[in-house]
């Protein structure tokens, strides 16, 4: 890219991983910056070990008490009729 380009986006890859158990907060997963096997390879594991850790994940749980995440679309009752449109 020279200088006078713009980067028109950016990407992140992670990786996530299951706990073997819950943790203290109910998060079930961890969340890590990942790498390309090159960048892996070419770098010491203590230096990879160190690379910033993201952050725990958890179920979302939507609370009920409204009944908008169980709402049914309404059906709409088509009328036959013999107009082109």
């Amino acid at each position: 890219m020279d200088d006078n380009s713009v980067a028109k986006s950016a990407y992140l890859d992670l990786s996530i991983f299951e706990r073997k158990e819950t943790g203290k907060y109910g998060d079930t997963h961890n969340m890590k910056q990942s790498f390309s096997k090159e960048y892996r390879e070419a770098t010491p594991k203590e230096s990879l070990e160190k690379k910033p850790y993201l952050g725990n994940l958890k179920p979302l749980i939507f609370d009920t008490k409204n009944g908008a995440n169980t709402a049914i679309a309404p059906v709409q009752k088509t009328e036959k009729d013999d107009l082109p449109f």
